[in-house]
């Protein structure tokens, strides 16, 4: 199993790399071709990758409403760490994070 892993890292890091460079705009490719076998070696294993790269898409690329994009973000049954991370990434590489993150808050406040 161990072997297994250390095998599927590389090819894991690869993977996300390439999907990142299909999503964000250039000017991130640095920072986030760094910051993917940070991640791929923590916590999640990478996950919290696949899972923002999609919310990235739906609000700088495929124009999705935040209302959508909520939906998605609470579809993937974050806890309140991976939710942190969520957030963080989001502010890190999508160009609409901060207006999105506001919608967030506002709207995590009605629903509660």
């Amino acid at each position: 199993m161990l072997h297994q892993l250390k095998i599927q890292k590389p090819l894991t890091i690869e993977k996300y790399i390439r999907q990142g460079h299909q999503v964000l705009d250039k000017s991130k490719w640095d920072k986030w071709d760094k910051h993917v076998p940070i991640s791929v070696n923590a916590l999640y294993h990478g996950l919290e990758l696949e899972h923002v790269l999609k919310l990235i898409k739906m609000l700088d690329i495929d124009g999705y409403t935040f209302e959508d994009t909520y939906q998605e973000l609470a579809s993937q049954n974050h806890t309140n760490l991976s939710l942190s991370v969520m957030l963080g990434l989001l502010t890190a590489f999508c160009d609409r994070a901060q207006e999105f993150i506001r919608y967030y808050s506002k709207r995590n406040r009605v629903v509660k």
